[in-house]
């Protein structure tokens, strides 16, 4: 998946989440977050298939969900266009020669919210403990 757009999401409003999943031992909290994460990107991948222009069919066929990497500590999953839509970007910021489309910040705009809980909801029905530490 290409880097081309590149929009950083902070999800403030799960501390209590994340705070107990780090009191898991480290074996069990892989995979439960890797679960989440993509749980959480098909909402937005979802809205951003209703909202994309389609003209051909191209840019609709090259979004997609990257596998999660992860980096040090942070675990990151990208939600776009494969470079076969590279052409996207020029649709959601325009060009010296056309006007802007965007739809992917306001696709991302309005998912962020079922996105998170998503990711919590999967969270806690892979591991139900969690929801226990979290009242705790």
């Amino acid at each position: 998946m290409a880097d081309r757009v590149t929009f950083r999401v902070q999800v403030r409003g799960l501390e209590q989440t994340l705070d107990a999943l780090r009191k898991l031992p480290p074996a069990l909290r892989k995979q439960p977050i890797v679960d989440a994460l993509e749980d959480g990107a098909k909402v937005v991948l979802q809205e951003e298939l209703h909202q994309v222009p389609i003209k051909t069919g191209r840019l609709f066929n090259s979004l997609a969900i990257s596998s999660v990497q992860t980096k040090k500590t942070v675990q990151v999953i990208k939600i776009g266009t494969s470079s076969e839509g590279f052409y996207g970007t020029f649709l959601e910021f325009g060009t010296s020669r056309m006007v802007a489309r965007p739809w992917m910040r306001p696709a991302l705009d309005h998912t962020a919210h079922p996105a998170v809980e998503a990711f919590q909801a999967s969270i806690e029905q892979d591991l139900p403990g969690v929801a226990a530490l979290k009242r705790a």
